[in-house]
């Protein structure tokens, strides 16, 4: 029975992986509309890469491109919270499965 649990709970942690990438590919989609990347670029030597960001400006001011991009991120938001549960859950399933068959098959923690 744990064993089909366990696979169960996998099966669910694929389907949410496929929605964290796919959010997260949106949401990263939506933000070519709006942000100049040279301004946050993340190169050698440091996060800032020389740049003063007090001069970045949004390449685009579009309300509707700045609701669909916040609202990407909220949703985003949403799955990633999901997803961190989902992965909690298998994982302390999973620990609980790796005990089980220790105990019930005599193994050593080889």
């Amino acid at each position: 029975d744990s064993i089909v649990l366990y696979d169960d709970l996998a099966k669910k942690l694929a389907d949410q992986q496929a929605y964290y990438e796919l959010y997260q590919n949106k949401t990263v989609d939506e933000s070519f509309k709006l942000f100049n990347f040279d301004y946050y670029s993340l190169g050698k030597g440091s996060i800032f890469n020389g740049h003063q960001y007090d001069s970045a400006k949004l390449i685009s001011t579009d309300k509707t491109l700045l609701v669909e991009f916040a609202n990407c991120i909220s949703v985003y938001k949403g799955v990633v919270a999901y997803y961190t549960i989902r992965l909690q859950e298998t994982g302390g399933h999973a620990d609980h499965l790796i005990e089980t068959i220790r105990s019930q098959y005599h193994l050593n923690n080889e």
